[in-house]
Parts: C-alpha cells; sequence; structure tokens
C-alpha cells in the first residue's frame, strides 16, 4: 500500500522536518506566492499526511470506504463472478463431474477481484484524493471500471474457461469453437435463463461504484478538514 510504503522509507526526523512542522506547510498552485519557509507538498507526502490521520481516526465507519473502497468493489466484482461461475458450471455440467474448478474459478472470481481493486485504486482513489475536484467524473469512472472488471470480465473470462473444460472433459455436446453461430446460440441460451440474476449483478455493480465513489470523497474531506486543522495549513487547496 501507498501509505505503508511512504511511511517506512521516511525517518521520523525527516517526517518530522521536511512537512509535519506545524505552521510551515503551504498547498497552493501559485507557486510565486509561496513564501522563503513554505514546504513544497509531494503526492506521497500528503498521502502520508493523511494516513496519520486516518489511522488515528476515533469513528472508522466515517472514513470506512475512504480506506477500503477499492477492496469492497473489487469483492463485488468477485462475488459476480461466483454467480457466472456457478451457474455456468451447472448449465455445463461441469459440477456434476467435479472438473475445471481451479480454473473456472480463478478466471471468474480471482483475476476480476484483483483488476477491480488495482484499476479502481489507480484511477479512482488516487485521483480523487490528489487532484480531482471533479466528482462526478470520479463517479463515471468508477462505474466505467466496475462495469468492464466487474461484469463484463467476469462473464467473458467465467464462459471462455467453462467452456473450455466442458469442451476437454466432454461433459456435454458441444460444437467446435470455430462455429460460432452455434457457440453463440448456447451461450445465449445460458444467460438468457439467469437473465434475473444478471440484471440484479448489473444494478448492483453499478450501485455499489456509486455509494463507494461518494462516500470515499465524503472521507477524504472530512480527512482534508482535519488536516487543515491539525497542521496549520494556510490553505484549503488541497
Amino acid at each position: 500500500m501507498r501509505w505503508k510504503f511512504w511511511k517506512e522509507s521516511l525517518t521520523e526526523e525527516t517526517r518530522q522536518t521536511e512537512f509535519f512542522k506545524p505552521g510551515a506547510v503551504y498547498h497552493t498552485s501559485d507557486k510565486s506566492s509561496l513564501p522563503s519557509n513554505a514546504v513544497r507538498l509531494s503526492p506521497a507526502q500528503l498521502s502520508i499526511m493523511e494516513y496519520e490521520v486516518a489511522k488515528n481516526w476515533k469513528n472508522k465507519r466515517e472514513i470506512f470506504s475512504y480506506l477500503y473502497a477499492p477492496q469492497m468493489c473489487g469483492s463485488i466484482s468477485a462475488a459476480t463472478g461466483l454467480v457466472f461461475t456457478n451457474h455456468l458450471r451447472q448449465s455445463l455440467k461441469l459440477s456434476r463431474y467435479g472438473v475445471g474448478r481451479l480454473s473456472t474459478y480463478a478466471s471468474g472470481v480471482f483475476i476480476p477481484f484483483a483488476l477491480t481493486g488495482l484499476t479502481y485504486h489507480r484511477f479512482v482513489s488516487q485521483r480523487q484524493n490528489v487532484s480531482d475536484k471533479c466528482q462526478l467524473c470520479a463517479i463515471n469512472r468508477g462505474v466505467a471500471i466496475q462495469l468492464l472488471n466487474g461484469f463484463l470480465q467476469p462473464m467473458i473470462l467465467t464462459t471462455t474457461a467453462c467452456f473450455a473444460v466442458a469442451k476437454a472433459y466432454k461433459t456435454i455436446a458441444l460444437p467446435a469453437f470455430w462455429d460460432l453461430r452455434k457457440q453463440s446460440s448456447i451461450v445465449t441460451k445460458i444467460f438468457k435463463s439467469a437473465r434475473l440474476q444478471i440484471g440484479a449483478a448489473l444494478l448492483l455493480n453499478v450501485g455499489f461504484a456509486v455509494f463507494f465513489t461518494i462516500r470515499q470523497r465524503e472521507g477524504y474531506l472530512l480527512i482534508k478538514e482535519e488536516i487543515l486543522k491539525r497542521y496549520s495549513i494556510k490553505s484549503s487547496n488541497i
């Protein structure tokens, strides 16, 4: 994690003298207005300040989404992949014969969980906490990431993995891989029988992405306000 890395890479003396000294911390877009004793904060240093405040926060529920939004969005992706994987395994009779568990669940559950968390942290959390002033932009990015990595990706990866395992173990009669018309007909029939689950998964992915992005922004604003008070920062433009 960025907090742990930067926290451990700096000594206590460095942290105290560089940017934790009250009354000598400024943040402004106009560099010419900075006094001679001003300390320039990099995004990494600002992240350390956020960590120092967040780790001692009394009510962790207030900043839960700020700390764990990427993990929560990744969990929603994993749950969606689990639903798709179970449905496909039953439809292709993989569960009956108990084959291909590792390959199907790894592609449908673990990969979406990891990629959703990483991309959300990189393109939503980091930008929103440092430079992004547009909350609607952050919400749009969060929803796009969730739909891509939390909905479409599990559907595609799980379908590919389950069909490959079913073809290898001959659990049901399947057309050749190059016969795309028959393949698409079978896929459509399988997912049509689970349209309610798919619709619910789609709505949940969108809803949770919006919720956690908004709550993460609210948590950041609380931490920002505390930083302004604690370290006597001369500008509120963080």
